[in-house]
């Protein structure tokens, strides 16, 4: 029963989000809570100040000790309140689940409520009256306004809090049976409705606020993913996804180089025939597969950041950064071999693909168009040579 009870506490509360916000309803509580947690972090000064004023009036007042229990509850309370409500704040802060402790921080705020009530007890059952007795109803009064006013944005614990405070005042009036003093339980109830009504206003604007809050967020968000977006783009070639040419000299000449690095210029043979014999989309699937293993190629590779390009059409280029030179051979050898695979995967009869490929060293005084001119005079021998082959360029 009282993890029903709990449980119906930590749901999310007041209004149902439009439409335009139904996805965004648990960040957006979350901001909710969030709020009135650090609000109530700052309402124990006044809570305090609120005690001591009372503790000074019941002293001061002949049979002021009627209101020594009220008084001591009520501190116990705000320590009760303080204490659930900073457990909650620290979940919060550790972005860790917050759903148990924000059950049991509305608890502790709605029976200080009853805590509320009870203070007022002497006075609304007749048993003491006194000038300095105005002191207590006045702190009452604003110390109940406050806390309505700190949980407007979550009108179930609002309205819980209040109802608990009215049952506590006119049950005590009714069980008593006095009938001359109804004017604190209907002053209570009175003030009451302009302090739910403004409460409640309050709360739909702090309501506003955390919708707004959250989609400007998630509009940061997405402008960033669309900028990211067009910014990947913009550098990638849209088949394959690799660096298209302007993209890849950019980096190259940017990426500050350390070590000995290869530039591999890659041709597949006879690509036109493909098209011819199979049809474009072949071609294209083709193309990416070849992409495909170039990046895997890659990332099993020691050294540097290596870069990979879509030059145009079904060429295309690799640096490699910090290799040594019988590396990058076998490494050019390898990437040959799985080029050759591409059509046992994509299983077309007839079928053939292979490679050409050459490799030229990109020394620290050379320019990349240098590197990739010698790595292209190494990939026309390996053409001229038969195709489906590595060539070299002399160390």
């Amino acid at each position: 029963m009282l993890q029903s009870f709990l449980s119906k506490w930590s749901q999310p509360d007041g209004d149902a989000p439009s439409e335009r916000h139904a996805e965004w309803a648990t960040e957006v509580q979350l901001e909710i809570v969030r709020a009135v947690a650090e609000r109530e972090k700052r309402s124990l000064t006044a809570n305090l100040i609120g005690w001591a004023a009372c503790v000074v009036a019941a002293i001061a007042m002949p049979g002021g000790e009627v209101f020594a229990a009220p008084v001591i509850w009520r501190l116990f309370s705000i320590f009760y309140v303080r204490h659930s409500w900073g457990r909650l704040r620290e979940k919060l802060a550790n972005y860790e689940p917050y759903e148990e402790e924000l059950a049991l921080a509305k608890f502790s705020a709605v029976v200080s409520g009853f805590f509320w009530g009870l203070l007022l007890l002497p006075l609304a059952v007749g048993a003491i009256w006194h000038p300095l007795a105005l002191i207590i109803l006045t702190v009452a009064t604003i110390g109940v306004s406050l806390a309505c006013a700190l949980y407007g944005p979550i009108p179930r614990l609002l309205l819980g809090y209040y109802a608990l405070f009215m049952t506590t005042v006119i049950g005590a009036v009714t069980i008593t049976h006095v009938s001359f003093d109804w004017w604190v339980p209907s002053f209570v109830a009175v003030a009451g409705c302009g302090i739910i009504s403004y409460a409640l206003g309050s709360g739909k604007e702090h309501r506003k606020s955390a919708e707004t809050l959250v989609e400007n967020r998630r509009l940061g968000y997405e402008l960033k993913r669309a900028l990211s977006r067009s910014k990947y783009l913009a550098e990638r070639d849209p088949l394959t996804g690799l660096l298209n040419r302007r993209a890849f000299f950019d980096q190259v000449t940017t990426t500050q180089r350390n070590g000995t690095a290869f530039l591999l210029a890659i041709d597949l043979d006879h690509f036109k025939q493909i098209n011819d014999q199979f049809g474009h989309a072949v071609g294209d699937q083709v193309l990416e597969k070849t992409a495909e293993v170039i990046n895997r190629l890659l990332k099993g590779l020691p050294g540097g950041q290596h870069l990979s390009v879509r030059l145009g059409g079904e060429e295309f280029a690799i640096l490699l950064h910090q290799l040594d030179r019988a590396t990058a051979v076998s490494t050019a050898e390898a990437l040959r071999e799985r080029i050759a695979a591409i059509a046992d995967l994509l299983r077309v009869d007839g079928l053939t693909v292979s490679a050409s490929i050459g490799l030229a060293q990109y020394g620290e005084d050379d320019t990349v168009e240098e590197a990739l001119a010698g790595a292209d005079r190494a990939l026309y021998e390996a053409k001229n040579g038969g195709r489906d082959r590595v060539v070299a360029d002399a160390a």
